[in-house]
């Protein structure tokens, strides 16, 4: 298993840098996974994107539904919090959070990859950084 975060997930949908990587994820070996506010977070990105002239707004839709494609067809399974124990996976994203001096939402992919003893995939580089000492299965995309 292999976690994706939402910088390597929006790259699926948004051409840019390290995109034929990310979209090589989708076709490897890995069980790719991700904790519940990944969704969440790639419409977000798509809207940055649009707000930022990088795509139209109706290219935006499309992208989020290009995005409803991948999650029906079973690339990336998403875990709920009734399918985590929801207090032990909000605490440790809290821990991480407060260790790491970085934000919930992205250390929840990195609770989810400790629960899971499995490795986390990141675009993020500053969050890579960050997270390395603390976590030794923490994967920078392109690299």
């Amino acid at each position: 298993m292999l976690v994706v975060d939402a910088c390597v997930a929006l790259k699926w949908h948004l051409k840019e840098e390290l995109s034929e990587a990310a979209a090589d994820l989708l076709l490897g070996p890995d069980i790719l996974i991700a904790p519940p506010n990944i969704s969440d977070e790639i419409i977000e990105g798509l809207l940055r994107a649009s707000r930022q002239n990088r795509i139209t707004l109706p290219e935006s839709f499309q992208l989020m539904e290009d995005w409803g494609y991948i999650l029906s067809s079973a690339a990336l399974r998403i875990y709920t919090l009734a399918e985590l124990s929801a207090s032990q996976f909000v605490n440790r994203a809290i821990q991480y959070s407060v260790t790491l001096k970085y934000s919930f939402y992205d250390c929840q992919y990195l609770a989810l990859a400790d629960i899971q003893e499995c490795s986390l995939i990141t675009a993020d580089k500053q969050f890579y950084q960050r997270a390395t000492p603390h976590y030794d299965k923490i994967r920078l995309l392109g690299t």
